[in-house]
């Protein structure tokens, strides 16, 4: 009779009917310990397939882990230089906000340059501190010639070369093995939005050369690659020792398994079944292991987009006063004019009474203190709906959704009255503080522009006039 690999219980039945058919027969002893060795070695077949496919089992499973943990690694490389872009474009606007532009795009021509510079020092030395896990880093090189060739690129930053920060670069350099990771990166960056590479590098802290799995992209308006990577030998460490540790109690308890399965034949069978359900233990707590290593990555990434989205609130929210910033108000009120929008609001832009003076009399903490209370009463004043939004400087801007311009004015009366009963105290003076406002409605025929200037000149009315008052169209 012939058996396949896997009919484990058709031949056991047919060595238990062999043994049997000999007994009944009074077959000698040497009939019957042939009978008997027969079953023992079947046995031990059985239990040799049953190992064979725990094995096989197992090694599939750790080859989808392996892939498992290489697609979460792509991802949190991604997700570390989209959260660098993102920190980018926001230093970008903060620096441009910090000479008195509500954006980038605002700035013009003539200063451009200068406060791009001054954002690309900022950002720069922010990157050579960022760490990507297992000890990681970003590294930034800036493309002079998009057609390659030597001093295609220049290297801006490289924590792990520091040294070599300025050098130019070459797409004709050669990796370990002869490949060309700075001409591939330019390829891959010009063409797609997601470049993945492989290459050999040199490790940090150390002359040893590893291969690495690295994630770019191309920051058009700096003409900057931003990129990221991750040596091979760092994601594996845990995988390795656990399958070799496996490995060498595998190979113990299939000496075992086999030496008892050719001495006793049902002491053999209780011994496979006890054995496999320590293996399947020691399978699950791998698992385990793995499952947790994985749900790491995973929170990592999470952590990743928690700090993006705190980035992205402190580039909304102005930081001396936490009221919006003007690129947000614009951008509400850009909304509030499109076509098919209601279009029914006002602009109002309250001005600080002798601020100047407030300053050089006490102090520019003085003049912090004033804003912070202003803002915190203009807070208090509005809707839920309005905004307030710290304008520049003295100036706040306030938009009032909903509301016609005798509304609008008595609201901005009841801001004034508040204003003026507030008295700040400032180290061991006291000084009561006086806001000007000047009101502007909306008028379908006029410009976002149009509405503030008149909202500003108005409020300019109003300090010729004497200050302390609300002035309306």
């Amino acid at each position: 009779m012939v058996f396949s690999t896997f009919d484990s219980p058709q031949m056991l039945a047919y060595a238990l009917a062999t043994m049997n058919r000999l007994n009944s027969i009074g077959a000698d002893r040497v009939h019957y310990r042939g009978a008997v060795a027969i079953v023992v070695l079947l046995v031990a077949l059985i239990d040799a397939t049953h190992l064979y496919r725990l094995r096989h089992d197992l090694s599939a499973w750790f080859s989808v882990s392996e892939t498992n943990i290489l697609d979460a690694r792509r991802r949190l490389l991604k997700s570390v230089v989209q959260r660098t872009i993102g920190e980018i474009e926001c230093e970008r606007d903060l620096s441009a906000l910090e000479e008195g532009f509500d954006s980038i795009q605002a700035v013009p021509t003539a200063r451009a340059a200068a406060i791009e510079e001054r954002a690309k020092a900022r950002i720069a030395a922010h990157i050579r501190k960022a760490r990507v896990p297992n000890d990681g880093y970003i590294w930034v090189n800036e493309i002079l010639d998009e057609r390659g060739g030597d001093g295609y690129a220049i290297r801006r930053v490289h924590p792990n070369l520091p040294e070599t920060e300025g050098m130019l670069l070459s797409t004709e350099t050669q990796d370990f093995l002869g490949n060309y990771p700075y001409r591939d990166e330019l390829d891959g960056v010009l063409a797609n939005e997601d470049f993945y590479n492989e290459y050999w590098f040199k490790k940090p802290g150390s002359e040893e050369i590893g291969k690495k799995l690295s994630y770019a992209t191309y920051y058009e308006p700096w003409r900057w690659v931003v990129a990221t990577g991750v040596y091979y030998d760092d994601m594996k460490p845990i995988l390795e020792m656990e399958r070799e540790r496996f490995d060498r109690l595998f190979a113990r308890n299939a000496a075992l398994i086999v030496a008892s399965s050719l001495l006793f034949l049902i002491p053999a069978i209780v011994l496979l079944v006890f054995l496999e359900l320590r293996l399947s233990r020691i399978s699950a707590s791998y698992r385990s292991r793995l499952d947790d290593y994985l749900r790491q990555l995973i929170e990592e990434k999470e952590r990743t987009e928690e700090a993006y989205t705190q980035l992205k609130l402190v580039a909304d929210r102005d930081f001396l006063t936490g009221l919006w910033t003007r690129r947000v108000v614009l951008e509400r009120l850009n909304r509030e004019t499109e076509p098919g929008a209601a279009g029914r609001f006002c602009v109002l832009i309250a001005d600080i009474d002798h601020f100047k003076e407030l300053n050089d009399s006490i102090g520019h903490e003085a003049g912090d203190v004033a804003l912070q209370a202003l803002a915190a009463a203009l807070q208090a004043a509005i809707r839920p709906g309005d905004m307030a939004a710290r304008w520049g400087g003295e100036e706040f801007l306030l938009y009032l959704a909903s509301i016609d311009v005798e509304t609008a004015l008595l609201r901005a009366e009841q801001i004034r009255s508040a204003v003026s009963e507030l008295r700040v105290r400032i180290g061991d003076a006291e000084v009561q503080l006086t806001v000007t406002i000047g009101v502007a409605p909306y008028r379908p025929d006029a410009s976002i522009d149009d509405l503030i200037r008149e909202a500003d000149a108005a409020m300019y009315r109003g300090k010729a006039a004497g200050r302390n008052q609300v002035v309306g169209p």
